[in-house]
């Protein structure tokens, strides 16, 4: 793949597509910050995604079949159903996320919304950065 000022600005989209869709996810998200700490004296945070973020999910799956759709790689029904089963593989087993199979602009979508996400969280309550900080 070669890069040119199309890509740019596709990658520009994809990118404030994934945040749009992580402000969407985080919106209902609640944080319940505990008492107690872990091993490495974090406070433990518990959060519940609820609705929202699995719809919000499901805006990321379909707007990467729409991308391919769009960039001239057609789908069957079938290949739509095989990546669903895909997508549903990459968030129950984190190394099947790593297949070269992947698209750059998936990786891209998946990346600014999991990056996204996490940025609103902290952003929300600044715990959450003290609980997920390297010991």
């Amino acid at each position: 793949m070669s890069w040119n000022k199309y890509n740019l600005i596709e990658a520009g989209l994809i990118i404030v597509i994934g945040w749009l869709i992580a402000y969407f996810q985080q919106l209902q998200t609640e944080l319940q910050v505990t008492d107690d700490v872990d091993k490495h004296d974090r406070p433990i945070i518990k959060i519940k995604r609820n609705w929202s973020y699995v719809i919000g999910w499901f805006l990321v799956f379909a707007f990467g079949i729409i991308i391919q759709i769009l960039g001239s790689h057609e789908l069957s029904i079938q290949e739509i159903v095989a990546e669903l089963g895909e997508e549903i593989q990459k968030d129950l087993f984190a190394w099947k996320f790593f297949s070269n199979q992947n698209a750059w602009y998936i990786w891209l979508l998946s990346g600014a919304n999991v990056i996204s996400y996490t940025t609103l969280i902290i952003k929300r309550d600044e715990r959450v950065r003290q609980a997920i900080r390297r010991r």
